[in-house]
């Protein structure tokens, strides 16, 4: 069951445009053109938008309004509905949102984190090509596939309920575990390390953060120097994880929801893949500031 095959686009909320436009280009991410006084449109590579940050208050979810899952064919998607359907699973197929999110065929549920979740099918490829404001290139392809926008990280009240939602009906596979001290669950959908990665903890559900890779060590230290001079708030220092290799740091966007930039990001091969538990999530750095 290989139908949910990267994590497509995430929608935010923020009061102030203009400041996610700073944000975005101080990370080195493009402004699409089609952006509008309410509603920005980010790319970080050929796809028409990563992010879509409509202006408005930020609710309970640190500003995530849904993500997006990209699905390999049509039929992938129907086989999609029929499951959650028979599953109790209340989904529905809207062409309106589809269209407003530029691609072929969108459907819509609610995970059991109370999260809107989308699944598309063939999403916009725009004329103009992306160019980012500082020359920083993003890694959403490699030698083994697509890899998607990056990752999110979420936490639930029921963690039982989200591995049977994220794997035994989406078909999202184990990568490894980390204890943290609490039970941290890494989860890919294609050569990426993690595409989602989710604990338990008490309370509302909740995104803590986004992930992008940029190409090389280079391109996180001047995003870093940049974000400092536009006096960015920073949540870690530069750090490397331990399970997916990845040399980064964490930046509060203006939508609230935490960012991770890095680099060097641990490719997956199932056929050889074999999952570990690791005892925290760094080998150095990542101090919280």
């Amino acid at each position: 069951m290989r139908e949910v095959i990267a994590c497509g686009y995430i929608g935010l909320a923020a009061p102030d445009l203009g400041e996610w436009r700073e944000f975005a280009d101080a990370v080195g991410m493009m402004v699409a053109e089609e952006s509008t006084d309410d509603m920005l449109y980010v790319r970080t590579d050929d796809r028409a938008y990563r992010l879509c940050i409509e202006r408005g208050p930020i609710g309970p979810s640190n500003g995530v309004n849904y993500v997006g899952w990209e699905v390999a064919s049509s039929r992938a998607l129907d086989a999609i509905i029929d499951r959650l359907t028979k599953n109790g699973i209340e989904i529905r197929e809207d062409a309106a949102v589809a269209a407003q999110r530029r691609v072929d065929r969108l459907a819509h549920c609610v995970d059991p984190g109370g999260h809107r979740v989308e699944f598309f099918v063939s999403a916009m490829t725009p004329r103009r090509p992306f160019v980012s404001p500082t020359g920083t290139r993003f890694v959403t392809r490699s030698h083994m596939g697509d890899l998607g926008l990056g990752h999110v990280v979420v936490t639930y009240s029921d963690v039982k309920a989200a591995s049977h939602f994220y794997m035994d009906l989406l078909g999202f596979r184990l990568s490894d575990c980390c204890l943290l001290p609490d039970r941290w669950i890494f989860t890919h959908c294609n050569p990426r390390h993690h595409s989602l990665a989710y604990a338990q903890y008490p309370g509302e559900s909740v995104y803590h953060h986004f992930m992008v890779e940029v190409a090389d060590l280079d391109m996180v230290g001047t995003a870093h120097d940049r974000l400092t001079q536009n006096g960015a708030r920073f949540t870690t220092t530069l750090g490397k994880h331990n399970n997916d290799h990845v040399v980064s740091f964490y930046v509060k966007t203006p939508s609230g929801l935490e960012v991770e930039i890095g680099c060097g990001g641990l490719l997956v091969d199932d056929a050889t893949w074999t999952v570990t538990t690791f005892e925290g999530a760094s080998v150095w750095g990542h101090s919280h500031i």
